[in-house]
């Protein structure tokens, strides 16, 4: 007779698991939310880089965002989609390449966008990273609007108006939360 604990030991170890009716169920749900809001839902790979499951997950979502060239990089080869990156640093000898296999771009500070700037190209969505100097992330460590937090600009900081050649605002300030944060 069959036992959870034979079929246990046969399971590699260390190995990650997926229960695949689970994820397709997840995924179903992601696409219902993109096609009933016109917005886009994509896989953060911080959270989730289990590239295995790109074909599958392809069907479902939009895209993925990246915080590296490498995470750009298994985007646009494993998921089939240009990458949406927010790096805290670009490096100027890989922006070039970056480009070529993104879609949108999220500088995190003015002198970052500065830099940058002058290589745009038409089409990529260039972005701003705001640090609204408000999270209730409750460990502090892990707080990206913490005090002294490098982490996108602060309202002291922003112009007027945005700087030619960005099109969208990047907050990243309620991990855990709950929507009524969002007023707060």
């Amino acid at each position: 007779m069959f036992k959870i604990v034979d079929f246990l030991d046969e399971i590699p170890n260390p190995c990650y698991v997926l229960e695949e009716s689970k994820f397709i169920k997840n995924m179903e749900t992601f696409s219902f939310v993109e096609k009933a809001s016109g917005g886009r839902v994509l896989c953060a790979l911080k959270g989730f880089s289990m590239w295995s499951v790109f074909p599958v997950m392809k069907k479902y979502i939009t895209g993925a965002t990246a915080s590296s060239l490498h995470e750009a990089k298994l985007i646009y080869e494993e998921l089939g989609s240009k990458a949406h990156c927010c790096f805290v640093v670009y490096n100027e000898n890989e922006f070039n390449e970056l480009q070529n296999i993104s879609s949108h771009i999220t500088f995190n500070s003015l002198s970052q966008l500065e830099k940058f700037k002058g290589s745009f190209i038409d089409d990529i969505k260039y972005g701003i990273r705001l640090n609204p100097e408000f999270s209730n992330v409750s460990f502090e460590k892990y707080n990206p609007c913490a005090s002294g937090s490098r982490l996108g600009i602060t309202k002291d900081k922003l112009p007027d108006e945005l700087p030619e050649g960005i099109t969208g605002l990047h907050f990243h300030a309620l991990c855990e939360s709950e929507a009524s944060d969002l007023e707060k």
